[in-house]
């Protein structure tokens, strides 16, 4: 397959998973222009839990990306409790260091350097939980990692810049529930994205501080497009294309701050 093949037409993880296809879901897991499509095969991969896909993932260890060897190292390390698959739990790298609030309480572990986390490493609440996992530069996360909720619950898992979200990422609810995949810049939803709510609705387009902004499309809790168009500040506002529950189109009309005026 050449690179403009690999570039249109990427493997569909969900397909493959479907037709437990393993050969193409270990095919998936070297797809290196699309993170995203590595992550979810490592997860298919993981809900099969075929001994085959022992070895594939555990050169899946190598890649440069850090979310892509973490969730390789945590599916390995399931896959390890089943008996025949793994002997030993991957563990985590030697050279492990620690830093601790003025209180004794353990602050951070991982790599050290001039006296600052570097590298990889884990930060820690004053009351022992789980902040962030990831990449570490000079004290903060910086690259890719996973921040958490005070309950445990992954609240971010993507790219960071000076410990703020920045690049692309996925962010959750406190109860678990995805709210948004897509791009991210300085801590807020900017560029284009993905916002999925608690009904089931999907609002799929561009975000400008932190709120759907510029051209957008919405889509009802059975998936059936019921709008595409402008938005602005969170609300359709411009003109934009109107569906029924149907997906039937009926027409297209000026919009206002989220009703229509034309």
């Amino acid at each position: 397959m050449g690179i403009f093949d690999k570039i249109l037409n990427p493997p569909n993880i969900e397909k493959l998973k479907a037709k437990k296809n393993l050969k193409g879901l270990i095919k998936a897991l070297n797809y290196k222009m699309d993170r995203d499509i590595q992550l979810e095969a490592i997860g298919a991969l993981e809900e099969l839990g075929d001994v085959e896909a022992v070895e594939p993932l555990s050169l899946v260890l190598n890649s440069e990306s850090w979310l892509v060897r973490n969730a390789a190292k945590e599916v390995l390390n399931k896959l390890s409790e089943k008996e025949g698959l793994i002997k030993k739990p991957i563990k985590e790298a030697k050279g492990q260091q620690k830093l601790s609030y003025p209180d004794g309480t353990l602050q951070y572990e991982g790599g050290i350097k001039e006296g600052k986390g570097h590298g990889e490493g884990k930060l820690f609440n004053r009351d022992g939980t789980l902040k962030y996992e990831g990449e570490i530069k000079e004290g903060k996360s910086h690259g890719e990692g996973k921040a958490y909720y005070e309950n445990g619950i992954l609240n971010y898992v993507g790219d960071w810049e000076d410990a703020r979200y920045h690049g692309k990422g996925n962010l959750y609810t406190k109860n678990g529930s995805l709210v948004y995949v897509g791009s991210i810049k300085k801590g807020q939803r900017n560029g284009k994205g993905k916002e999925y709510h608690e009904d089931g609705t999907l609002i799929k387009g561009e975000f400008k501080d932190d709120t759907v902004d510029g051209k957008a499309e919405w889509y009802n809790k059975n998936g059936v497009l019921r709008y595409r168009g402008d938005w602005k500040k969170g609300k359709m506002h411009g003109y934009g294309e109107t569906y029924d529950e149907n997906g039937r189109y009926v027409g297209k009309f000026k919009w206002k701050d989220g009703d229509i005026v034309d």
